[in-house]
C-alpha cells in the first residue's frame, strides 16, 4: 500500500472514531436525561448511535469539501518547493483545520496537487 493511502485510511479511521464517541456521549446523556441509562446498550438505541455517526462523519467531510473549495477558489492553496504534490495551506485561511482534514481524507489526490485548479502557485 502507498503512504497516501494509509494516511487517508488512518484519517478516515480517526474521523468515525470522533464520531462514535461524540454520539455515544450524546446518547449517554438523552438516556440519563429521560432516566434510564439502562437503554445505553440496547440494540436499537446502538443502531442509533452508529446511525448518529455515520451521519456526523457525512456532514464534517462535507463542510471539510466546501472549506477545500472555498480556499482553493480564494488562491489560499499552493504547491509547495520543499515537498512536490503536496499542497500548502496559507495562514490566513480562516478553516484551515478542514481544509487540513479534506486534504488527510483525500491524500491520493492531495498528493497530485493543486495543478488542477487555475491559481496553483509556489510556496518556498
Amino acid at each position: 500500500m502507498q503512504i497516501p493511502t494509509l494516511v487517508s485510511m488512518r484519517a478516515n479511521f480517526v474521523l468515525f472514531g470522533i464520531c462514535v464517541a461524540l454520539s455515544d456521549a450524546a446518547s449517554l446523556i438523552a438516556t440519563a436525561l429521560v432516566g434510564k441509562p439502562q437503554l445505553v446498550g440496547a440494540p436499537v438505541v446502538r443502531a442509533a448511535t452508529l446511525a448518529a455517526a455515520v451521519a456526523i462523519a457525512m456532514i464534517v467531510r462535507w463542510l471539510a469539501r466546501r472549506a477545500f473549495e472555498a480556499a482553493d477558489s480564494a488562491r489560499h492553496l499552493a504547491s509547495a518547493t520543499r515537498v512536490p504534490g503536496l499542497p500548502v495551506i496559507a495562514e490566513g485561511c480562516s478553516r484551515d483545520w478542514l481544509v487540513q482534514l479534506h486534504l488527510e481524507l483525500h491524500a491520493t489526490r492531495a498528493q497530485r496537487g493543486t495543478s488542477q485548479s487555475s491559481g496553483a502557485r509556489d510556496v518556498p
